[in-house]
């Protein structure tokens, strides 16, 4: 995927931790994407509504809500949207678990900046943002 290509992708990253977001914000720019930046879930459901993203990056303990419940509920706006988890504490069944209901991959903390990269191509790939979820779930439903 060429540049031109990713500059019309946008990310979603969802961490607490701002030198995390700083860090994930700089080095996915650097590759050619659009980044949204948000500190908690609540923000970045706030910003799903508004402008879909073409994937969502999660740390996934955060106050408030954590990025699995981040996930279930982007699952039931945004299906076909993308999700990545990272975390510097989560175990192997918590990967396990998330992957088994639908998250694209469970990174741990400190990860592979390249890995990461490819794991976006592949997910960017595999889930291209349709048409339709472009406009929010209420405007598909015909009365």
């Amino acid at each position: 995927m060429n540049n031109q290509q990713q500059s019309r992708q946008t990310i979603l990253v969802v961490d607490d931790d701002p030198d995390i977001l700083k860090l994930m914000t700089m080095r996915l720019r650097a590759a050619g994407y659009d980044v949204i930046a948000v500190s908690n879930g609540e923000a970045a459901l706030a910003h799903i509504a508004l402008n879909s993203p073409d994937l969502v990056i999660s740390d996934l303990r955060m106050p408030g809500m954590d990025g699995l419940t981040l996930f279930s509920a982007i699952r039931r706006s945004k299906p076909l949207l993308p999700v990545i988890i990272v975390t510097a504490h989560g175990s192997q069944a918590e990967a396990l678990n998330a992957i088994q209901h639908g998250v694209f991959d469970f990174l741990s903390k400190p990860f592979d900046n390249k890995y990461l990269l490819q794991q976006i191509e592949s997910a960017l790939r595999r889930f291209p943002k349709p048409v339709f979820d472009q406009m929010p779930a209420r405007q598909l439903v015909h009365g």
